[in-house]
């Protein structure tokens, strides 16, 4: 299970801090730490797929943009250029197309329709979230 962060400017955050922070143009943005956010992800996606033994749901966090992180990345935390790496090191824990097909169907069955108004509930989650310093 992945989290994506599309955001650009120096980032500080360590996988036990609540909140994260951006510097941008010498400009503060705290956001929720996404290790913790994907956590949440990880437990629903336990319980959807039971079947699925949990050492084979992984947690990943994904930055894209041109952010820097100017103290060490947390483990699990990757920049897109380094997925590949951060894939070829899990490929032990592989489960079958069928199984892949299966889970696909109930995450199709079950998430929340694809409209404006899903995106702007969404967004209005996450905004609600980031303070400006």
């Amino acid at each position: 299970m992945s989290e994506t962060k599309h955001y650009s400017g120096w980032i500080y955050g360590d996988a036990k801090q609540r909140q994260w922070m951006q510097v941008l143009f010498k400009k503060r943005f705290q956001f929720q730490n996404p290790i913790h956010q994907n956590y949440k992800h990880i437990k629903v996606i336990q319980a959807l797929f039971d079947f699925v033994p949990t050492d084979q749901i992984k947690s990943l966090v994904v930055f894209t943009g041109d952010s820097e992180f100017k103290i060490p990345r947390p483990k699990g935390v990757v920049l897109l250029n380094s997925i590949r790496d951060w894939m070829n090191q899990h490929e032990d824990h592989v489960i079958s197309l069928n199984r892949i097909q299966f889970c696909y169907g109930r995450l199709e069955y079950l998430r929340m329709p694809d409209n404006e108004q899903t995106d702007k509930l969404h967004l209005k989650k996450n905004l609600s979230k980031r303070q400006v310093f």
